[in-house]
């Protein structure tokens, strides 16, 4: 097989493995939701933070220094492994040692437990590094599809089977433990690579050398993509925690899975025509413009249908997590513009620009985070949308300067598809609210408004945005009937 058929084969498998894992990963939380309590899946998610901090300093970069590295051989893999193996003990011991301050700072005793519990994965996970790069070096994604699944659903099991035993909180953190156990066993059965007696400080060095600054990046976006959900969980409840985390969970079902395939391409397209301003800029504007014109609607039917789509999926005691994901969608709706601006800059090789955006991104959040933490949970979200409001402006601005094309026309040419949407989602709050006078159940409400909303959008944009429809619609097509 050439490297063009791995690469096409690599990345089809890698599609199915998201797809997958993520389904079966939704399911899970589903099902889960509507047997523990919301407080069960806060108290996990106030920890996210402590976790991923622990698991990129267990790897230190060194899995990616492997990975770009063209030549490996028996004493690199050994020498990281035994690092990872050192290295996970140490974070577990440290992880054991931090529970009780972690807990008396956020306010929960049984964090302490939880933190300890959960950290057991750590030793688990060192043990799949290795194995990981040399299924990635090898570009078996298939294999890895193979042993993602069956973790996936052999982890939902155990925590499915926990939850209708009683065990609240302990079904979710024994389900996380079991995930990582049962994806390291069947990635030492797949994978025939053995560690040998060799522990070389060379390339330990050089290894660290590269590593090391990518993890300390590597950290703090773990940080901040938990940042929410950590102050939420110190400043107001674990109920609140859990109305956020899984209101983003649902939001991110749609933005991961169409935003982010289209993202996932974006940064390679761009990179090829780099060179050619005029079709660079073309890119650029129907990367934004296909965004939206898929992904806006969808948020805005979750947005109207909030309320039924958490009952339906989590029943009514998730009903209080409605204006979460409410607002969570509007800011799902701001990111195909804000991101896809940054791959502008990175395409150009602006790095510096790049990272002195994302570094006032941040800032702003800190500033909001501490502006808004003490009037209550909605204007702390709100507050939210206003930083995301300005990172969509200011990386929108110099990547329109790059390209010649101004902000102004790149809102404008985006406008059209939100007055569309939301005269859309206008007709089916009012259609929505007429179906709920009767009393008609929540999948039935679901269904004939998700029904009626493809239909109106659909007239709306063929009347409004005729070539913009079919050139999309044919898109559609060409994809299905190649599979």
């Amino acid at each position: 097989m050439s490297l063009k058929e791995k690469a096409i084969s690599g990345v089809s498998w890698l599609f199915i493995q998201k797809v997958a894992t993520q389904g079966v990963s939704f399911l899970t939380t589903i099902v889960l939701a509507r047997i523990i309590l919301p407080e069960d899946f806060g108290l996990i998610g106030m920890i996210y933070v402590f976790i991923g901090i622990g698991n990129v300093l267990l790897d230190a970069g060194f899995s990616a220094s492997l990975i770009r590295s063209q030549f490996v051989d028996q004493a690199d893999l050994s020498t990281v492994f035994y690092f990872n193996i050192i290295a996970s003990v140490g974070v577990y011991l440290l992880s054991y040692a931090l529970a009780p301050f972690i807990a008396s700072f956020l306010g929960h005793d049984i964090l302490i437990i939880i933190i300890r519990v959960y950290s057991i994965s750590f030793i688990f996970t060192a043990f799949t590094a290795i194995q990981n790069v040399m299924l990635i070096k090898e570009m078996r994604f298939k294999t890895q599809f193979y042993i993602s699944l069956p973790s996936s659903i052999l982890s939902g099991i155990v925590g499915i089977v926990f939850a209708l035993l009683g065990y609240g909180v302990w079904a979710l953190v024994w389900s996380g433990v079991a995930k990582s156990f049962f994806y390291s066993v069947q990635l030492w059965i797949h994978n025939k690579w053995r560690p040998s007696l060799v522990f070389d400080k060379k390339k330990f060095k050089y290894h660290f050398n590269f590593g090391s600054k990518l993890a300390i990046n590597e950290i703090f976006n773990v940080i901040f993509v938990n940042l929410y959900p950590f102050f939420i969980g110190k400043f107001y409840t674990p109920t609140q925690v859990a109305y956020y985390t899984q209101s983003e969970t649902l939001k991110q079902v749609p933005v991961a899975n169409i935003y982010g395939s289209i993202n996932v391409i974006s940064f390679p397209l761009f990179s090829s025509i780099q060179e050619d301003l005029l079709r660079l800029r073309e890119a650029y504007k129907k990367n934004i413009i296909y965004s939206y014109f898929i992904l806006t609607p969808i948020l805005i039917f979750m947005l109207v249908l909030a309320k039924s789509i958490l009952i339906f999926l989590y029943t009514d005691k998730w009903v209080d997590a409605t204006p979460y994901l409410q607002i969570l969608c509007i800011i799902g709706i701001i990111s195909p513009l804000k991101n896809t601006s940054l791959n502008i800059l990175k395409t150009k090789g602006h790095g510096s620009l790049f990272l002195k955006l994302e570094t006032f991104n941040k800032i702003i959040t800190i500033i909001s985070i501490f502006l808004s933490i003490n009037f209550g949970i909605i204007i702390f979200l709100w507050a939210k949308v206003i930083c995301e409001i300005i990172s969509l402006l200011f990386n929108s601005y110099y990547a329109g300067r790059i390209l010649n094309y101004s902000l102004l026309k790149q809102i404008q040419d985006i406008i059209p598809i939100l007055a569309i949407s939301c005269i859309t989602g206008i007709l089916i709050y009012i259609l929505h609210n007429i179906i709920s006078f009767y009393k008609i159940q929540h999948f039935v409400n679901i269904l004939i408004c998700g029904i009626i909303s493809f239909s109106i959008y659909a007239s709306l944009s063929f009347f409004f945005k005729k070539n913009l429809f079919i050139e999309i619609r044919d898109i559609i097509l060409k994809k299905i009937a190649k599979t």
